[in-house]
């Protein structure tokens, strides 16, 4: 499981994934990394999607992740369904600061 706060402060976003599951055993795990880089990926998609990407764009994006997690494993068991399911949930299931920008389908 995957729980997200998203909170807005002026110009930055910070996205915290505590209370998301402990890391498992088998291809569910990501590493901080790339976790980042979907949530990135999801928050600008509905913001600015025609703004090439740059450090300008990703610099107020915060990220807050517990080590051991789903979402930050430091030895992966290898990239799964975790990476495909948080960036095709988060934007629909988004009911924050930007629900009429979020697809509901």
């Amino acid at each position: 499981m995957v729980k997200a706060a998203v909170e807005v402060s002026g110009s930055d976003i910070t996205v915290d994934l505590e209370g998301s599951s402990p890391q498992v055993d088998w291809g569910g795990n990501v590493v901080y990394n790339f976790t980042y880089a979907y949530v990135f990926m999801a928050l600008k998609s509905m913001l600015e999607p025609d703004i090439p990407n740059n450090d300008g764009c990703a610099a107020p994006i915060h990220l807050e992740a517990p080590e051991g997690s789903v979402v930050n494993c430091p030895l992966s068991g290898g990239r799964g369904r975790a990476d495909a399911d948080s960036v095709t949930s988060s934007p629909r299931s988004s009911t924050g600061p930007w629900p009429r920008r979020c697809p509901t389908g």
